[in-house]
């Protein structure tokens, strides 16, 4: 796998039937690779892959290579409860020309032997089109608080719940892991995703994409998962906002993830936004999502 950087498990959007929303999960899916992530890890947990089918799975990767995201950029989770159902996705993943694959150890049954994890997925990898497709392998942490350590130990990145809304600031870590002001930066990314981390995180996420971009569609989730309660909703937004009203210490603000195009690396920021800044910032990401809809082919 050639990828390295930042890594979003892109939250998937539901409509009203609680159907994928495909038009909006492609433009989430665009908007993370335009600011800062270098990849896309589809399906995973974050993505609550688990609340999707294996039909479902296949037909939005198709859907999102069709409208011309590289698949050299994705990273499709393909593990699943059923054996055949993992062998069938991670074929359509080597087929399409991804980078590689996401895959859960098994998690449904107990006191699960060594010998029997390594059959799990030695049957899966077991082809040659899959051996020849993907050639070694590097250490991504699962959560960017860690991103900062294991980058100076010589890993390639993080696979992020964190990316879907702080994608950029995750990103300039990792491009500038090396100055001096990179703890800064670390202890920036750690104070959002600690108030991500006080609610249940999936719900936050879509809470917080939610507010910033005006659509309340994106506070869906499949059951038996939840939308945070209105007033726990509020609290996060209020406090990720006011994070991201500190200046220099706030990177949530800052991030270009509230935005349609990103700014300029290492640029400036911390300016404190008013009520009718916010408001201009969610026309704009309306606006971009508009764009996107008319041009689809």
């Amino acid at each position: 796998m050639a990828l390295a950087g930042v890594l979003a498990p892109a939250v998937t959007p539901f409509d009203e039937q609680l159907e994928p929303d495909v038009p909006r999960w492609i433009r989430h899916c665009r908007w993370l690779l335009a600011n800062g992530c270098s990849g896309l890890a589809i399906f995973g947990t974050t993505s609550e892959a688990n609340s999707l089918s294996v039909d479902e799975r296949a037909r939005l990767l198709d859907a999102l290579i069709a409208d011309g995201i590289d698949p050299a950029r994705l990273v499709p989770g393909t593990g699943c409860c059923a054996l055949p159902d993992s062998v069938r996705l991670t074929r359509l993943a080597v087929r399409a020309g991804c980078a590689g694959v996401l895959m859960l150890s098994p998690f449904y049954y107990k006191n699960l032997s060594e010998e029997g994890i390594y059959r799990s997925f030695a049957t899966v990898i077991n082809s040659k089109a899959v051996l020849d497709a993907f050639d070694g392998f590097e250490v991504f942490v699962g959560t960017e608080k860690l991103l900062l350590a294991n980058l100076r130990e010589g890993g390639a990145g993080c696979i992020t719940a964190g990316a879907n809304v702080n994608a950029a600031a995750i990103d300039r870590l990792y491009r500038e892991w090396r100055s001096p002001h990179a703890e800064q930066l670390q202890a920036e990314i750690d104070a959002v995703r600690a108030l991500l981390e006080g609610c249940p995180l999936i719900a936050a996420l879509k809470t917080t994409l939610a507010h910033f971009t005006g659509h309340e569609g994106w506070r869906r989730l499949r059951p038996p998962l939840v939308e945070l309660a209105e007033r726990e909703g509020q609290d996060l937004v209020n406090a990720l906002s006011a994070l991201g009203s500190q200046g220099d210490a706030g990177a949530l603000h800052r991030s270009p993830r509230l935005a349609p195009a990103a700014a300029p690396a290492g640029g400036a920021g911390g300016a404190r936004r008013s009520g009718a800044d916010e408001r201009a910032l969610r026309a704009r990401l309306q606006a971009a999502d508009l764009r996107t809809t008319s041009s689809r082919r």
